[in-house]
């Protein structure tokens, strides 16, 4: 039991009435206050993920036709293009 001592009387009165509750009362209290705000916070993070997913799939959309549109033309029939040549002398 939580005891506090004050000169104001309607407070004392206050803390001598909490202190009356069953802890089960406040524990049922606790839960119904927390269970509404984890679920609204699991929804926010849903809702965040969703987010995400929608500009990934339309960004790989929108590069997927990019690429329709702008195709390279292939290069050469077969060829071998050497860009770089190192020696290495032993």
């Amino acid at each position: 039991m939580i005891y506090t001592q004050f000169n104001f009387p309607r407070l004392a009165r206050w803390q001598s009435r909490i202190a009356r509750v069953p802890k089960w009362v406040w524990i049922a209290f606790f839960v119904g206050a927390l269970v509404p705000i984890v679920v609204i916070l699991g929804m926010a993070l849903l809702a965040g993920l969703l987010a995400v997913l929608v500009v990934l799939i339309v960004g790989m959309a929108i590069r997927f036709i990019y690429r329709l549109l702008h195709r390279r033309p292939r290069r050469g029939s077969g060829e071998i293009v050497i860009r770089a040549v190192r020696v290495v002398d032993p």
